[in-house]
């Protein structure tokens, strides 16, 4: 992950996050999710009994590495 800061003469910064993101259907928008949705995803994916389900980065990195050598291409967001 990169952070960009451009600081322009009038003061106001600007900020841009880049980051790979995988952009397998149903995966793509996991940073997006709150816990209850992640919760759902995780219990569907039978990934429960592997994982914290407080911990919402915890699930998230199940939930991609379940996707194994299937992931698809990584965008920036």
């Amino acid at each position: 992950m990169e952070i960009w800061k451009k600081y322009p003469p009038n003061g106001k910064q600007t900020i841009w996050i880049c980051a790979k993101h995988p952009s397998n259907k149903g995966f793509n928008d996991l940073l997006l999710k709150k816990n209850n949705e992640l919760k759902t995803k995780i219990r569907s994916a039978g990934l429960e009994e592997q994982v914290n389900l407080t911990i919402n980065s915890e699930m998230r990195c199940a939930l991609w590495a379940s996707l194994g050598d299937s992931i698809g291409e990584f965008n920036y967001i």
